[in-house]
């Protein structure tokens, strides 16, 4: 048996020898040190070991610093080697070099003895970088602008987020409300209100992306006076949201979503409002989850990429309003097949679905398809490159109820709306003339396929019933074209564009838009001002719109700003019509401060 400190190994025959200090004969080391034993519980070269020992202490003690002190004392354990065998032959073998045992480096020339001289240990200094990045990672900023102004204008966005966080949280409140539109009455309806409350958190794993969030809007929107019993119109909703994110390796990705919200529309009405049912309000439930699996491939050499993806969507809407005559739910199946390739210059995809839907006018199947290719060229004379866009095909979609009620305000649905197809084709192009210039133009055609039309509202006397516009299905076919020309050189910029639609006019739109901005911002963006604007050359109010902000920045948390919408109606103290009977806000100024903590 052997007692001491450390043990080593060696390997005699086929049994085990836990040895400290001799070789034996005939046994290989498996590790530690160079000596061997034999022998009955005797102790063997203590005062050799203890000397050697001794003198190794001396020759440290020898090379020490200079300014070492003198009283420094190095104090070493005692070293006892107990050796138990049942073998009573001793032998004592020569060592063998000490090279042959211990690989040393190649320029040492011998083995230097050396002891380290045991300090006391001094406090570990902080790692402010660390604590820097963990505190940097989850602090929070605050942002925010609160404002007022004419005629009797309120503001306020304020956003709470963690902006370097791998697992971010936000909170969003804003509000705005304007009343006395065109400087009207406070007490006719002049008005209108939005409010949004908005959570998100996402949650970032080595391999899996997620998020979750959830947000309550309303929409209130006065009546203008135009209804002896009904008064104002209001749109809450309710969302729910979340996705899933897993990359599984060699390109995969398998991805998965939940999106859901509660819409509610009511107006407020007088006792002795004789409105039908389904204009005193409605409700409408959706629920749309998605799951696809999607495979890239790109190799660095040549820079091109390959993507196959895989997705089926299901979508279900019920509404939920007693008034309903005809279905109360909508359920809606979309499976797509979609395939790109792309490199630096050319990109190319095609994409085919099968939807099984509820609400087909025609058919009980429909089969969109896109296809379409793009190349971004490199030109000699601009850094910028020379874009071109082509695609075509069939496209499907399903508006809900709570989207187009939202979208074009002041009216209502009474049922549920059905599929909606087009035969479409897209053309765009951008030309960079310079490094800081370029023309654009677009061009898009869009036809009803199958007899699935399109839904929107009908802004006339005829469909107008206690304050509100109903809708109609119809086919339709656009062409429309855009033309632009944008120059963007160091602090200055300038844009311009007209818009045409040259056959069916969609709703909201004019036949001839022409658009403007141009703006001007010091190097530091510390000051700065735009003015843009819009003028419907064929609509019935021909006033063109001019909006105008000019910005302070006081420092780098504080920005002061002065903004004025629809100038020209504002000073002229003239409407500006939205559609049918109703106006727009018709102009307003508002003075404003934004920080950011």
């Amino acid at each position: 048996m052997i007692e001491q400190i450390f043990m080593n190994e060696y390997k005699c025959g086929n049994r085990d020898v836990e040895v400290r200090g001799f070789l034996k004969r005939g046994c290989m080391p498996a590790r530690g040190f160079l000596l061997a034993l034999d022998g009955s519980k005797k102790i063997l070269f203590a005062s050799a070991v203890i000397s050697a020992l001794s003198f190794a202490v001396f020759a440290q003690t020898q090379g020490a610093p200079a300014n070492q002190s003198k009283n420094e004392q190095i104090v070493l354990p005692d070293l006892t080697t107990v050796i138990s065998t049942d073998d009573q032959t001793e032998t004592a073998l020569q060592l063998p070099p000490f090279e042959d045992v211990v690989e040393l480096p190649k320029q040492t020339a011998g083995i230097i003895l050396e002891l380290e001289v045991q300090e006391e240990a001094a406090e570990p200094e902080p790692a402010p970088q660390i604590a820097e990045v963990q505190q940097s990672n989850e602090r929070f900023e605050v942002q925010g602008a609160i404002g007022g102004g004419a005629p009797s204008l309120f503001t306020g966005d304020f956003s709470l987020t963690q902006p370097e966080s791998e697992n971010p949280f936000g909170i969003q409140f804003s509000h705005h409300s304007q009343n006395g539109f065109a400087f009207n009455s406070f007490s006719d309806g002049f008005y209108k209100k939005t409010t949004l409350v908005k959570m998100s958190k996402a949650i970032t794993t080595e391999n899996i992306k997620s998020s979750f969030g959830a947000s309550y809007d309303e929409i209130q929107n006065g009546l203008q006076n135009q209804t002896e019993y009904e008064t104002s119109v209001s749109q809450d909703t309710i969302a729910l949201n979340g996705d899933f994110k897993w990359n599984a390796g060699y390109g995969i990705t398998v991805d998965a979503a939940l999106n859901s919200d509660f819409y509610f529309r009511f107006e407020d009405l007088l006792l002795n409002s004789t409105a039908p049912d389904w204009i005193k309000g409605g409700s409408s439930f959706d629920l749309a989850p998605k799951a696809g699996i999607s495979w890239e491939y790109f190799t660095k050499k040549s820079a091109n990429r390959i993507l196959l993806d895989f997705d089926v969507l299901y979508n279900l809407e019920v509404l939920a309003s007693k008034y309903v005559t005809g279905e109360r739910a909508l359920n809606r199946v979309d499976l797509e097949l979609g395939f790109g390739w792309n490199n630096d210059i050319i990109s190319t995809k095609a994409n085919v679905g099968t939807i099984f839907s509820s609400r087909l006018n025609s058919n009980v199947i429909s089969v969109p398809f896109t296809v379409g290719v793009a190349f971004n060229i490199p030109v000699y004379f601009s850094k910028n490159r020379l874009f071109i866009e082509v695609e075509g095909g069939m496209k499907s979609y399903q508006n809900t109820n709570s989207k187009l009620e939202k979208k074009y305000a002041f009216t209502a649905l009474s049922d549920l709306t059905s599929e909606s197809s087009d035969w479409y084709s897209h053309f765009k192009m951008t030309v960079p003339l310079k490094s800081a210039f370029s023309a654009s133009a677009q061009v898009d055609y869009a036809k009803t396929a199958f007899n699935n039309g399109i839904w929107e509202p009908v802004y006339n006397d005829e469909n107008y019933v206690s304050g509100l516009y109903s809708y109609t299905q119809k086919n339709h076919e656009l062409l429309s074209t855009l033309f632009s020309l944008d120059f963007n050189y160091k602090i200055f910029s300038i844009s311009s564009a007209l818009k045409s639609n040259w056959n069916d006019i969609p709703a909201l739109e004019s036949k001839h838009l022409i658009t403007f901005k141009t703006g001007i911002v010091s190097p530091q963006e510390k000051i700065g001002f735009n003015i843009e604007g819009g003028w419907h050359l064929d609509s019935e109010d021909s006033t063109p719109i001019v909006n105008s902000n000019f910005f302070v920045k006081i420092n780098p948390a504080v920005t002061m700003s002065l903004s004025v919408s629809d100038l020209l109606k504002l000073t002229g103290n003239e409407k500006r019509i939205y559609a049918g009977k109703y106006i727009s806000e018709s102009g307003s100024i508002c003075l404003s401060v934004k920080f950011v903590l």
